[in-house]
This record gives structure tokens, sequence and C-alpha cells, in this order.
């Protein structure tokens, strides 16, 4: 998959990708991801706030 694909994927997910899939990836690339350009992606497609609350689930996994 193409990283225009994975963006579309990601941002506009279908019966094929769901919030735990997104979860999953974020936290199997955690501190590899360029952060700047995923916020990017979440923005364009007005899913921040779905980001943020991915993040915030991922981050009390550390806790």
């Amino acid at each position: 998959m193409t990283s225009a694909a994975n963006t579309v994927a990601i941002c506009n997910p279908g019966p094929a990708w769901s919030s735990r899939d997104i979860r999953a990836l974020l936290r199997a690339q955690r501190g590899r991801l360029n952060m700047q350009e995923v916020q990017g992606y979440f923005a364009l497609f007005d899913r921040q706030e779905m980001l943020d609350e991915l993040l915030a689930e991922i981050a009390n996994d550390k806790a």
C-alpha cells in the first residue's frame, strides 16, 4: 500500500479499518512516526479529535 493509500485508509476508514487498527499501527510505530505529518493527515480529513483520543489511549499504556 502506498503512503497516499495508507493516509486515505487511516483517515477515512472503511469496513477493513477501525479505530482498533489505527491504534495498533500508532502503538507499533510509536517513536518512529513523524507526528507532525500524521497530525497533518488527520487534520486534512478533519479527524484531529480521533487522533487525540487514540494518542491519549496509547499514552495511558505507558502509565
